[in-house]
């Protein structure tokens, strides 16, 4: 996770972890008020791998509670291996060629291990009526009444696909 996204202290113990292909780290005491988590952290300041060296690797299963953004997520789960739909209250704006297609402050923002977050927002959130459905057809267990767009008025969202006349 981003070092300034932490808002614990991390203390440095003095201890050092390598890694073979991550390099060298720093093993930190996670401090919250009155509360340590004795070594659950890791920063590999000074690795080959640039990405890592703004970040820190948490030991999830030493915390008591996580939080992602204003939603407590508990108990406390890795966001190495997870899938979260979290209530938002980011100002979500969707426009294509000057027009809004969706204005929201409830998106719903899934969190999959491995792939960028994903918004989900509410219906009546969304200008309909600048919308057109799509004969797209997708099967998701988990997903119940998806809306799908091929074309906005006269463009198509998806360059190079095929689409007959917006009027049929």
């Amino acid at each position: 996770m981003p070092l300034g996204d932490v808002v614990a202290d991390l203390t440095d113990t003095g201890e050092r972890y390598h890694s073979p292909s991550r390099g060298d780290a720093a093993r930190l005491d996670v401090v919250a008020g009155a509360q340590r988590a004795p070594g659950a952290a890791l920063h590999y300041g000074d690795s080959p791998i640039e990405a890592l060296r703004d970040a820190v690797r948490i030991e999830w299963d030493a915390m008591d509670e996580c939080w992602k953004r204003t939603s407590r997520l508990h108990p406390s789960r890795s966001p190495y291996s997870r899938v979260d739909i979290l209530a938002s209250s980011r100002h979500v704006v969707v426009e294509l060629d000057g027009h809004t297609l969706a204005d929201s402050h409830q998106p719903r923002i899934l969190f999959e291990t491995g792939l960028p977050p994903r918004y989900y927002l509410p219906l009546t959130d969304l200008s309909v009526e600048l919308l057109r459905p799509s004969s797209t057809v997708t099967h998701c267990p988990t997903r119940v009444g998806n809306l799908l767009v091929d074309r906005v008025g006269e463009r198509s969202t998806r360059p190079g696909l095929d689409l007959p006349d917006a009027a049929a």
